[in-house]
């Protein structure tokens, strides 16, 4: 029931529910629902069966279809880099933690939609002399962001291993892709 043109109402302690449906033969259906039961608000898209924003009784916000993943490797890689060559991770093969939406592949993420991402990487590397240097970069497809720089004259850890980690807001355009890079040179090998 529309009750003065100004609210929703059920005619019973149901949960109210508003659907929004397009015409056309390929239209999407969504609803508003507000759950009496546990006080939550959605978000609810019909045509794919699931919810795309909860708001609990409390005011909490969770969007379940947001990009978010983590990645390792699945082992430990050698001789990648060393000979001033930089190293894109991608090559390699990797585990996913998680990959809420599939925008991930072998550390090559591709942005779904337009927006600023969080991207966080931290790399563990081993086997550089003195005479070695070399970077880190999350490379997309706008912009190189350059993360840490290594040079022996300010570790005591030579030769041993060496940490980076690095988080950056990128902006990306939908389908621009990011990867992380390390690059040593001074060994004269891989």
């Amino acid at each position: 029931n529309v009750v003065g043109g100004e609210y929703l109402q059920t005619q019973d302690s149901a949960d109210t529910v508003l659907t929004l449906t397009s015409t056309s033969n390929s239209g999407r259906s969504y609803q508003i629902r507000s759950q009496n039961s546990s006080g939550e608000f959605f978000v609810y898209d019909n045509t794919a069966g699931a919810s795309r924003i909860t708001v609990d009784s409390n005011g909490h916000v969770t969007i379940p279809s947001q990009s978010a993943f983590s990645v390792e490797l699945t082992s430990e890689a050698e001789n990648k880099t060393g000979n001033a060559t930089g190293f894109q991770l991608g090559s390699l093969g990797s585990t996913e933690r998680f990959d809420r939406n599939g925008d991930v592949s072998n550390f090559l993420f591709t942005a779904p939609v337009d927006g600023l991402y969080l991207i966080s990487i931290m790399i563990m590397y081993d086997g550089f002399g003195s005479a070695n240097s070399g970077f880190a970069q999350i490379q997309t497809s706008n912009r190189i962001y350059q993360c840490a720089l290594y040079n022996p004259v300010n570790s005591s850890n030579v030769g041993v291993n060496h940490q980076i980690v690095a988080t950056y807001l990128c902006d990306m355009d939908a389908n621009d892709t990011a990867q992380p890079l390390l690059y040593i040179n001074g060994a004269g090998s891989d």
